[in-house]
């Protein structure tokens, strides 16, 4: 993990000291901080929350990114529940957005699974994934809440004749309140980060 992920967690790691955790967790649909620590799963894995920072509870290395986001989301004032209606990443750009997409950012997954849709569906079933009915046979939406109040869904197009196979990220409408654009990118990139290289 590039050396400039760590210094952006250790530039925010203070947010967490002016924090209410306690008033956090309720807000934000957390657990209750016991003795102080917030003990939350994130991608599959426990993470330990304090005023002073943020370990995975297995005490081994974790990637500074998802440390980041979950410093992101508890220091969050955003007050809302999901709508449950989704769009893609670049929906959540402030101002005039004209054709940007930020489908480069899925590129991983398509490598890795781009012609394994059952590779795919054995990782979102470890991350804890649901799969929904879509409309298209060629088409596979899985639902995720990768935070409380931010769910999201991920689909996989099938390749065919005309087209490669291409997989989207969709956050819930209201993701804007809890998190600005940047930190809902830091968030969908943990996912792709974790779907393509730690699950299998």
């Amino acid at each position: 993990m590039s050396h400039s992920y760590e210094q952006t967690y250790q530039a925010i790691v203070h947010k967490l000291a002016g924090c209410d955790l306690g008033e956090s967790a309720a807000r934000l649909g957390l657990p209750l901080p016991v003795g102080g620590i917030i003990k939350t799963l994130f991608l599959g894995r426990e993470y330990e929350i304090s005023s002073k920072g943020v370990t995975a509870a297995d005490g081994l290395p974790s990637n500074p990114n998802c440390r980041s986001t979950l410093i992101y989301y508890v220091t969050s004032r955003g007050k809302a529940e999901p709508e449950y209606s989704y769009s893609l990443l670049h929906s959540f750009i402030p101002g005039p957005r004209g054709g940007l997409t930020v489908s480069w950012m899925t590129a991983p997954l398509v490598r890795k699974f781009g012609n394994d849709y059952a590779g795919f569906c054995s990782a979102m079933k470890l991350l804890g994934a649901l799969c929904e009915e879509s409309p298209k046979r060629s088409e596979h939406v899985w639902s995720y809440r990768i935070l409380p109040k931010i769910p999201m869904q991920i689909i996989y197009s099938e390749a065919d004749e005309e087209f490669p196979c291409e997989i989207k990220l969709k956050l819930d409408n209201n993701s804007g309140r809890f998190m600005e654009f940047e930190q809902l990118a830091f968030l969908c990139g943990c996912l792709v980060n974790t779907l393509a290289k730690e699950l299998s």
